[in-house]
């Protein structure tokens, strides 16, 4: 099946009444399920590391600090579809300060 009718009801309620005008349909292209082992092949699954190197650390508390990271260049169409953050703190810098984390990797596919 390439595409799959969606139909919608809405309301302020869960007894929706489709006489009422409450709701709409769409055509829509859904992704093909891949199964676990799909996940594992290289020719279609990448997974990159990606690290801030010299990261500082804001003095003042905050929630978030941002900063741009260049993401491999690719020929085609991609989806990414995990990025694991993971903490990490290089020794030499233990005392300096209490934490440094960064999205370590990025995994996409290409469909």
């Amino acid at each position: 099946m390439d595409t799959a009718r969606l139909i919608t009801a809405f309301g302020t309620d869960d007894t929706v009444q489709f006489s009422k005008g409450q709701k709409f349909s769409k055509s829509l292209f859904l992704m093909k399920y891949r199964g676990s082992s799909d996940s594992t092949d290289p020719k279609i699954f990448f997974t990159y590391e990606l690290r801030l190197d010299n990261f500082a650390v804001p003095a003042e508390e905050t929630k978030y600090a941002c900063t741009f990271i260049p993401l491999p260049m690719v020929k085609q169409k991609h989806h990414i579809y995990k990025v694991r953050c993971e903490v990490f703190l290089l020794e030499k810098n233990r005392t300096l300060m209490p934490l440094q984390s960064a999205c370590k990797s990025i995994f996409y596919s290409i469909f």
